[in-house]
């Protein structure tokens, strides 16, 4: 390898270095110092590589005239010898050179990679290092503050607050009492959390089973309201109990003289709690009866106000009281539209559904008007009606009998 070749070899691992480094200011100062210092000893070392005469040497190229040609021939060889010596280790200075520059880059590159990794990722990176939160912080406080003006805006703004209420489904209660439970008010906002007070009312109030609300925006609310029905009151020593279809206290009544429609009656209580499940002695008689029961609300329900003579009349509110007997058989006391009181007898429980849709048609289509006080009895295969001489056949004709 010649001079040329080593010098070219010099500049172009000098510019792979300058090329591999991303130095700061301070840095890329410091290294452009180096390469010139570099760059003039590299001249300097070539400089140093040129021969040039000295009187020595005119004195020796005197001296070698009076020497044989062989002497002559040695001592040219023995300089050249030497030159070359000299170019090596010419060539292993700059060889020493690069390698140190190339290695002092390599290292000053780690230092930087080390600077950068110490600084954390780019997320994590403080752009400006006297600030005294990191970047994630203040997006995060940013953001916090956007999302409080927007529900500021939304709960003082007057397009989300209540202007209408629709409730559906309560019998028992009225409107107002529904919405004051649920602490609903006309003007309230609309994000006001209505399901939990809705819970808390399903919860203090028996008579209400479930109760459903919908937002309709952006300014109404729906309340379906699911209501256990009140199917019988119990007497007890110190009033009424009412109950529904399950046999769960719906409220007491300490009134002994109030008039209540219809009573359970032969049936003798443990213990009741509004909200829970009457414990009564008779527990199989009173299931019966809550079945019968039950049977006669359906029955009132699918007749009452849908056709027939007294449209008015509804069958279930006039079931004055029931009761059973030891035999098992039931008595079903009626208010009839005429004033007039209907005992019926019955003890199927297989056709009880059947039984009361008929005792319901016949009272609308007036098929039992004008008859005095009696007992309808439906347990056998034809039902016969009993008092003063008068007897239903057939189930749908009445004959005069004799007493």
């Amino acid at each position: 390898m010649n001079d040329d070749e080593l010098d070219k070899l010099f500049k172009q691992g000098a510019d792979y270095a300058a090329d591999k480094e991303t130095p700061s200011d301070n840095e890329g100062d410091v290294v452009a110092s180096e390469k010139k210092e570099s760059e003039a000893e590299s001249v300097t070392i070539i400089e140093e590589g040129e021969t040039e005469e000295t009187p020595d040497e005119a004195s020796e190229e005197v001296e070698t005239e009076e020497l044989s040609e062989e002497e002559k021939e040695a001592i040219a060889a023995k300089k050249e010898a030497e030159k070359e010596a000299h170019k090596r280790q010419v060539r292993l200075e700059r060889i020493r050179k690069l390698e140190a520059f190339e290695n002092n880059a390599k290292l000053k590159m780690e230092e930087q990679k080390q600077k950068w990794k110490e600084k954390g990722s780019l997320k994590d990176r403080q752009y400006l290092e006297d600030f005294p939160l990191k970047l994630r912080t203040v997006l995060i406080i940013l953001l916090s503050l956007v999302v409080l003006v927007l529900a500021w805006s939304i709960a003082f703004h007057p397009y989300f607050r209540v202007n209408t209420v629709t409730v559906t489904g309560n019998y028992e209660l009225t409107d107002d009492e529904i919405m004051e439970g649920l602490n609903v008010q006309y003007g309230s906002h609309m994000f006001r959390n209505y399901f939990a007070a809705g819970n808390d009312l399903v919860k203090s109030n028996p008579y209400i089973e479930k109760i459903n609300i919908k937002r309709k925006f952006p300014s109404s609310l729906e309340i379906e309201v699911t209501e256990r029905k009140k199917i019988a009151y119990i007497s007890t020593p110190d009033g009424y109990i009412a109950i529904d279809d399950e046999g769960t206290v719906l409220e007491l009544c300490a009134d002994k003289d109030a008039q209540v429609r219809p009573l359970i009656c032969g049936i003798n209580i443990n213990s009741a709690t509004v909200g829970k499940k009457v414990e009564v002695l008779q527990d199989n008689s009173f299931r019966k009866m809550i079945i019968v029961l039950s049977a006669a609300l359906s029955a009132s329900e699918a007749y009452n106000g849908n056709y027939g003579k007294n449209g008015d009349y509804e069958f279930f509110e006039n079931i004055k009281e029931i009761r059973i007997i030891s035999s098992g058989t039931f008595f079903l006391t009626v208010v009839l539209p005429d004033g007039g009181d209907l005992q019926v007898k019955f003890n199927n429980m297989n056709t009880i559904t059947d039984d009361m849709q008929w005792i319901v048609y016949a009272i609308t289509e007036n098929g039992l008007e004008g008859l005095p006080n009696g007992v309808l009895d439906m347990t056998g295969e034809s039902y016969i009606y009993r008092t003063y001489g008068y007897e239903m056949i057939d189930n749908n004709s009445i004959a005069k009998t004799e007493e």
